[in-house]
């Protein structure tokens, strides 16, 4: 590190002291609906219902992880279904999780943090795709969709009927519904389908649209008692970006 990275780094960590004094008191509870949501954050045991952010990796786990010191809170992860951890979060028993304003039912209850990434969400099949509109793909098709996953790009056709949803418990269930022919695509984002592509070495039989689906910044999710909180973590999100962090924690949860 050199002298101006190492004088900038200080600088700003004095300035989350100033601005919350009393933040490391904090513990915070998040929920997660699933210990597999790599590269965003994800636990060895598939069963595991709770425990310290340390015992997780991922993208979100390096971000906070990364706060100074004076500043981080203590983090519980906590698994529970998707609709059962939302409700809690409304109701402040749960005081943070990871979403996007667009992915949950009623984000005017919620805060969010800055982005920390775009998530990229693509039609992915077992023969060529061609190089269509989003309506012109999926019209009279199967998409192969995640139970209880909003998607926002296709939520029109399915709600009109040009197109059918067929649901999954995760993105390895998609897959295995489109190679068995219940589907014509597989909607998911770019990181979790390359995990399960590479996986399963079907570099040479899956591909991927050339259309993105949908894109969304990739945000975490307060309860509104939490601003000051939320303001820590955007400054903190904003020097993460300024300074090539993030993109050396993304590139290294995605390798």
């Amino acid at each position: 590190m050199n002298k101006i990275t190492f004088i900038a780094n200080l600088l700003f960590a004095l300035s989350l002291v100033i601005f919350s004094p009393d933040s490391k008191s904090e513990s915070l509870d998040m929920f997660i609906w699933a210990n597999d949501l790599a590269p965003i954050i994800s636990h060895e045991d598939s069963g595991k219902t709770r425990g310290a952010i340390s015992e997780y990796q991922g993208v979100m786990v390096d971000v906070l992880d990364s706060l100074p010191h004076s500043v981080k809170p203590q983090i519980n992860v906590i698994l529970s279904s998707r609709r059962r951890g939302e409700k809690e979060l409304y109701d402040g028993n749960i005081d943070f999780t990871i979403l996007s304003p667009k992915w949950i039912e009623f984000p005017e209850k919620l805060i969010f943090t800055l982005p920390i990434y775009v998530h990229k969400e693509y039609l992915y099949a077992i023969k060529a795709i061609p190089d269509k509109s989003v309506e012109a793909l999926v019209e009279g098709k199967r998409v192969c969709t995640r139970s209880g996953y909003r998607y926002p790009g296709i939520a029109r056709f399915i709600e009109s009927g040009v197109a059918k949803r067929v649901d999954s418990e995760d993105e390895h269930g998609q897959f295995k519904l489109l190679f068995r022919g219940r589907c014509d695509f597989v909607l998911t984002n770019e990181f979790a389908a390359n995990k399960v592509i590479n996986k399963n070495n079907w570099e040479a039989v899956v591909s991927a649209s050339k259309v993105i689906i949908d894109q969304t910044g990739y945000t975490l999710a307060f309860h509104p008692k939490h601003q000051a909180f939320v303001d820590i973590m955007n400054k903190h999100i904003a020097h993460l970006l300024e300074s090539g962090e993030l993109d050396k924690f993304i590139t290294r949860q995605t390798r």
